[in-house]
């Protein structure tokens, strides 16, 4: 796992601003193991943190200095099994969505240029051209 100490907001942000907030520890698990392992310490601790995806929609003030944020873009594994696709949380919708067109899957097409992961896009109940996570 990465971990990473006093971290520009702008460095992990789609959409840039002035005068950025600092992160005083950024965690990027590579698996979903990691992740696990990672959000129950943080729990049985009691610390507060964040779980971002790619942050493609998330627009942060530059008053926000989190102490923990946990960041999913490297546990981003999917794999498919005869119709079942199984994925975890940090993988890029778009990348995803492609591929399975050209698998021949149905029902992706209109998520080629959806931002975002799998897992906000579940959370946020995502969706275009009558297509949803």
């Amino acid at each position: 796992m990465e971990v990473q100490h006093n971290v520009s907001i702008n460095k992990i942000a789609w959409l840039k601003i002035p005068n950025p907030g600092v992160i005083k520890n950024l965690f990027i698990p590579e698996s979903r193991a990691e992740l696990e392992e990672l959000c129950c310490k943080l729990y049985s601790e009691k610390k507060q943190f964040d779980v971002i995806g790619h942050t493609s929609n998330i627009l942060y003030y530059s008053t926000y200095n989190p102490e923990n944020v946990v960041s999913t873009r490297k546990v981003n594994f999917y794999s498919v099994h005869d119709n079942v696709i199984e994925c975890d949380c940090g993988v890029n919708v778009s990348k995803l969505s492609r591929e399975m067109v050209e698998f021949g899957f149905e029902g992706f097409e209109g998520l080629v240029d959806l931002p975002g992961t799998i897992g906000a896009a579940i959370f946020g109940n995502s969706g275009c051209y009558d297509c949803s996570i």
